[in-house]
């Protein structure tokens, strides 16, 4: 079923999609890479779902948010970065090395400071205190932080509380609708949990994903892309 749907994709990216003139060029762009995503979603959804429960989010929704990362991941580039997290992170810190790995493209500074969110927020510890990392050194402790990083399951768990924290920490926002919402859950993934609203408004007018590519496209375009065409696909 899926691998039917997910073909016919790249036919609909061959034709004008009104108000998504970017998002539809990526998938020009990179047509093998998000057909991979959209495989990815299909072999995780459930999961996806499961992610977004405590924040009250679709797994739809959840996955878009993460969807432009996944395009992104290269299984060669992969190993080449754990190999130096494990060399340089494990033994430094991640003022060393701060790669991004794993297929959601997370960094370990990332889950430090979401083990550090569920130790000081009790409504996070509440739901996630199975998360936490207690290991006798901090080098165990990143060596552990690395294993999980090349754990799709973890990845997914550690999405869950990111989730989690944006509910919480911008609940006060109103979003005029879940198009809106998604972009500006995107931009939190892809900036860092440090930045403010006003930051993350401001990045996310900025077209500067993929990071090392010629053509730079607003990483919530392209999210809102994914999430339109799965969304469209499962009604």
């Amino acid at each position: 079923m899926y691998c039917a749907w997910i073909e016919s994709l790249f036919i609909m990216t061959l034709l004008s999609i009104s108000g998504f003139a970017q998002p539809a060029n990526y998938a020009e762009l990179y047509p093998k890479e998000c057909r991979e995503t959209l495989y990815a979603f299909a072999r995780y959804e459930s999961r996806f779902a499961e992610a977004g429960e405590p924040a009250g989010l679709s797994g739809e929704f959840v996955f878009a948010i993460v969807a432009p990362e996944i395009s992104q991941f290269s299984y060669l580039g992969n190993k080449l970065q754990t190999y130096s997290l494990k060399v340089m992170y494990v033994q430094y810190g991640k003022h060393y090395a701060n790669f991004s790995v794993g297929l959601l493209q997370m960094q370990p500074a990332f889950i430090e400071q979401l083990d550090d969110s569920i130790r000081t927020n009790g409504y996070l510890e509440a739901q996630f205190s199975d998360y936490l990392i207690d290991r006798p050194t901090d080098r165990e402790k990143r060596v552990e932080i690395v294993n999980r990083l090349n754990d799709t399951e973890w990845q997914i768990r550690y999405l869950s509380v990111f989730c989690t924290l944006i509910h919480k920490r911008f609940a006060h926002m109103q979003f005029a609708d879940e198009t809106e919402k998604l972009r500006f859950y995107a931009v939190a993934y892809n900036a860092g949990l440090h930045r403010t609203e006003a930051d993350l408004r401001q990045i996310g007018e900025k077209a500067q994903f993929p990071h090392f590519s010629r053509h730079k496209f607003k990483y919530a375009d392209v999210a809102t892309w994914f999430w339109h065409t799965i969304t469209q696909e499962n009604r």
